[in-house]
């Protein structure tokens, strides 16, 4: 019997023979006990029934966000190392917003620079795009005004200052 599978295995194809491993796989994210293990996804609303907790959840939810290079990093975690969503969410920023990926793009903020005749709107949405790649930048409301306004050019300053005191 053990060599008839051996024998089946050798003439499988290589699609196949991965397909039955990547199926067999375990997962790397430790689904936590819940005593009610009955939910429902619908289209924006998940039913939880007998407590199941929003941690468990998410955690069985959060490889279905992935695509691409993230899937396959989240496959390549020993099976069952990740048990909390925190620890999900470091072993995630370790991985794709690293320190030097941090400071390369607190650079790009803290120099930014409206381009010459480029309209204070269009300024405005280059410098929200960098924001949008640095998500967990942690600068407060008032220095990234500041900083915006120190990108600009002295004609837009002035506009700006007229605007206020119009307003005032």
């Amino acid at each position: 019997m053990a060599t008839e599978d051996h024998h089946n295995e050798e003439h499988m194809t290589l699609r196949k023979f991965v397909a039955l491993r990547v199926h067999n796989a375990l997962s790397s994210i430790k689904r936590p006990v819940v005593e009610a293990n009955n939910f429902e996804i619908k289209h924006v609303v998940i039913q939880m029934y007998n407590g199941i907790y929003d941690e468990a959840i998410k955690l069985r939810l959060f490889s279905f966000s992935l695509r691409d290079g993230a899937r396959r990093w989240l496959n390549s975690l020993p099976p069952g190392s990740v048990e909390s969503w925190e620890l999900l969410g470091q072993k995630f920023s370790n991985k794709y917003f690293p320190p030097s990926k941090i400071a390369k793009l607190w650079t790009k903020i803290v120099n930014f620079t409206q381009f010459d005749r480029e309209s204070l709107y269009d300024a405005w949405e280059r410098f929200e795009e960098l924001f949008k790649k640095c998500a967990h930048h942690g600068m407060q409301d008032w220095l990234v005004m500041q900083v915006f306004y120190r990108s600009l050019g002295s004609h837009k300053k002035h506009l700006l200052m007229q605007q206020q005191e119009v307003l005032s």
